[in-house]
Order: C-alpha cells, then structure tokens, then sequence
C-alpha cells in the first residue's frame, strides 16, 4: 500500500519518484500495489484522473476485472478520506 496526499500538490513530484523506484525494485517485483489518494475531500485536492495522470498510473488493473497476464503487477488506485481522531486520555 503507498498512500499520497492528493491534496499536497508539492509533494506529487516527490511521491511519483518514489512509487517509481519502488516498482523498479526487484525484491517487489512480484508485489501487487495499491495506491490510495487521501483527503479527496481537502480543497484543492486532485480527482482521480488528475491523480492517476500525475503518479504516472494511467494503466490499473485491480477494478477492471480483466484477467492479467502473468507477467503483469496488479496496480491500482483508489480515492478517500480518512480521518483519524485524537485518542482522548481519561
């Protein structure tokens, strides 16, 4: 799992980098991903064609369905929010 804020626009850049040398690596070779875009719900944040277009992630293949071959890494992308409250000491 490889999250990014979809709403730091700063960080894409660093982010797409990082994703790529993960893929690139060869002990993950065989390693399906899934990369989440969090806080979709943050002004400013991307869609989820602006995302997938900046992490360089146009092709997926978890939601289509389509059986994959072999040789191809299941990849795909998903929106959301998560909010995580404070943990209250009592």
């Amino acid at each position: 799992m490889f999250l990014v804020d979809a709403a730091d626009l700063e960080q894409l850049t660093e982010a797409r980098a990082e994703l790529s040398k993960l893929l690139a690596t060869e002990e993950l070779a065989e390693v399906p991903f899934l990369v989440l875009g969090n806080k979709i719900d943050a002004e400013g944040a991307l869609s989820e064609e602006e995302f997938r277009e900046a992490m360089g992630l146009w092709q997926t293949t978890g939601m289509s369905k389509v059986h994959c071959m072999e040789t191809v890494r299941p990849i795909e992308v998903f929106m959301w929010s998560v909010h995580l409250s404070p943990l209250v000491a009592g």
